[in-house]
């Protein structure tokens, strides 16, 4: 049977769950197309592209929440739909109340559409990424070949439609690069790898990302252990942003509330040093995670997690802020079209300062600058904070950069870390991920070395 009109099929889909009896209900249209190339001395090795479209249904029978999924648009789907979310509605044994939202007053006026993306064609995003790998290998005859070297575009397009009158649109575009660079001389390597991500294809700075991954490769030649002890330690960006995303569950209401969070019950309290500021900004215009509407259509706005170290606010979907007796934060979030509603950041970034990092170095006078963190899937406990992860980065010497380190291990406790923050520094950096964070200087960490 033929695929019905996308608007077509959402009202049937609609009409069809309330004449079943179902109390609300509420499409979730997501559609959109990926394209992916790596190369390797010039030629592809991956070459993916793809389209792809889902439809959620989500509906409230007998006061409880039921769920199914489809990729076909017919007559048929419908009555699956239905019939299969009733009955999911039936089986669950959660007694909390669940919400098909009605929709805010007002929505931002975030556009999430980059037409020059979509408008590169393949033959440009594949030169980019023999650009991107020739740079690398071009930077220092030592780099003697690129671990990866890959490109890749996104577009998504979503709409969610319910029984209460919401009917809310949205588009996003991105793109995105990595590069991985191995260094050789004589029997010594180094590697080093950088990504980046952008909303505009002239934001993406193929050289920048080049020097960067073959430079550090370079410097890692002479890498080598540092004596075990306490170090004060600077965190640069994208080890900062490592960090927080381990553990940025603990900032979810949800987590807490299911006793998975150190910071239950901790609003009003200090929970960070007085120079740490955290805000989950959906409106931020490089942002990785920038929406308009939360997964429930709760319009998005920017909400002060800390301020000054002080917890004001865990993130809340309708539900925990329901449980808790507050607003929602806007931070319902879907693990897919059909799954279970929970909690999660779009945007989590952590205020800059004013010291940029060679101040900071130059007060911090020796110490380590940690570059990269490895082992976070199995080293960090978003329960208790507890972490020991594998590091690798560069001495401070009298202020200055000293040589590289690596086969170190950095242990610690996220909240303990947290109060130790001396400065946070004032080169933000908006990556890959959906954390966002200066150059975070640590007052000391435990080192284990040589």
């Amino acid at each position: 049977m033929a695929d019905m009109n996308r608007s077509d099929f959402i009202e049937l889909l609609l009409e069809r769950a309330k004449a079943a009896g179902f109390e609300a209900a509420e499409a979730y249209l997501s559609e959109g197309s990926s394209f992916e190339v790596s190369v390797n001395r010039g030629e592809l090795i991956r070459y993916s592209v793809a389209e792809e479209m889902n439809l959620g249904f989500r509906g409230l029978y007998e006061g409880r929440m039921g769920c199914a999924s489809t990729q076909a648009l017919d007559r048929e789907a419908v009555e699956m739909l239905v019939t299969s979310a009733r009955d999911s509605a039936l089986l669950c044994e959660s007694e909390d109340e669940e919400f098909i939202f009605e929709g805010s007053a007002r929505y931002p006026d975030f556009d999430g559409a980059h037409p020059e993306i979509e408008a590169l064609g393949a033959a440009e995003k594949i030169a980019l990424a023999r650009e991107l790998e020739q740079r690398t290998l071009d930077f220092d005859p030592r780099v003697a070949s690129v671990d990866d070297c890959a490109l890749y575009t996104l577009r998504s397009d979503l709409r969610m439609v319910n029984s209460r009158g919401l009917d809310l649109r949205t588009r996003r575009d991105q793109m995105g690069a990595y590069v991985g660079a191995i260094a050789r001389d004589g029997d010594r390597t180094g590697s080093a790898s950088r990504d980046c991500f952008a909303r505009d294809p002239a934001e993406l700075d193929i050289g920048r990302l080049a020097r960067e991954a073959a430079g550090e490769a370079v410097a890692f030649l002479d890498a080598a252990s540092a004596p075990s002890g306490s170090y004060p330690v600077l965190l640069r960006p994208d080890a900062a942003a490592q960090l927080m995303a381990a553990f940025g569950s603990i900032f979810s209401a949800d987590a807490a509330q299911k006793g998975l969070s150190l910071l239950a019950g901790r609003e009003g309290q200090a929970v960070a040093a007085p120079c740490v500021s955290i805000a989950d900004d959906p409106l931020l215009p490089q942002g990785r995670g920038s929406r308009r509407f939360d997964g429930e259509g709760v319009a998005s706005r920017r909400t002060g997690v800390v301020e000054d170290g002080e917890l004001r606010t865990l993130l809340h979907n309708l539900k925990t802020a329901r449980k808790q007796g507050v607003q929602t934060t806007g931070n319902a979030a879907r693990r897919s079209v059909a799954g279970p509603m929970t909690v999660a950041a779009s945007n989590l970034c952590v205020a800059p300062g004013s010291l940029t990092p060679e101040e900071m170095r130059a007060r911090l006078g020796g110490g380590i600058l940690v570059t990269e963190l490895m082992g976070l899937h199995s080293g960090a406990n978003a329960v208790s904070g507890d972490f020991s992860l594998g590091a690798k980065g560069f001495l401070i010497e009298n202020g200055g950069l000293g040589r590289a380190v690596n086969q170190i291990t950095i242990a610690g406790n996220f909240l303990e870390l947290m109060r130790g923050i001396e400065a946070v520094g004032n080169d933000p950096r908006c990556g890959s991920s959906r954390y966002v964070c200066p150059t975070m200087w640590v007052r000391a960490l435990s080192v284990a070395g040589k």
